[in-house]
């Protein structure tokens, strides 16, 4: 399955930007003030600031055997 975009919410919006873009090094781009969205691979990784939000989400990206240092 190819998942093409995923809407996230975040309590912590520039800890994410730093996380995702600097030490992920995802491209990154924010519509509005309060969002930050993050290509990787095909997919986007579009997510919210709302405060007081307490949830957890896990979610893994899949590397072929064969490419892992082209991803690391």
């Amino acid at each position: 399955m190819k998942l093409l975009a995923l809407q996230l919410h975040t309590a912590a919006l520039p800890a994410l930007i730093r996380f995702y873009r600097d030490v992920l090094g995802l491209p990154y781009t924010s519509p509005r003030p309060e969002t930050a969205a993050f290509r990787a691979g095909t997919s986007l990784l579009h997510f919210t600031e709302t405060p007081g939000f307490q949830g957890i989400y896990h979610f893994a990206f899949n590397i072929p055997h064969n490419q892992i240092q082209e991803a690391l």
